[in-house]
C-alpha cells in the first residue's frame, strides 16, 4: 500500500513520462488559457471573450478548457481572411 505522499511522487514521475513521450512523438500539446494568453500577448478575459463567442476553439478535458494552439491559430486565419 502506498502513502499519500509515495502515490502523490508516483502520479507526477508517470505525469512527466507521458509529456516527454508526447513530445518525442511530435503530438500536439494542449495548453491552459494562460499560456495560449501568453503566446498571442492577450489577455486571459481576452482568450475568455474569444472563446465564449465562438471565435477560437477549445478542447474540454474533463471540467477544464484547453486549447490546440494550431486550431486557435487556423481559426483565426480563417477569420482574418473572411
Amino acid at each position: 500500500m502506498l502513502t499519500p505522499r509515495e502515490r502523490a511522487d508516483l502520479a507526477a514521475e508517470i505525469s512527466q513520462r507521458v509529456l516527454e513521450a508526447l513530445r518525442a512523438e511530435g503530438t500536439p500539446l494542449l495548453v491552459d488559457s494562460v499560456e495560449l494568453a501568453k503566446r498571442l500577448s492577450v489577455s486571459v478575459s481576452t482568450i475568455d471573450r474569444w472563446t465564449a463567442s465562438g471565435r477560437i476553439p477549445r478542447v474540454r478535458v474533463g471540467s477544464v478548457r484547453r486549447y490546440d494552439p494550431a486550431d486557435v491559430l487556423a481559426a483565426m486565419k480563417a477569420e482574418a481572411v473572411a
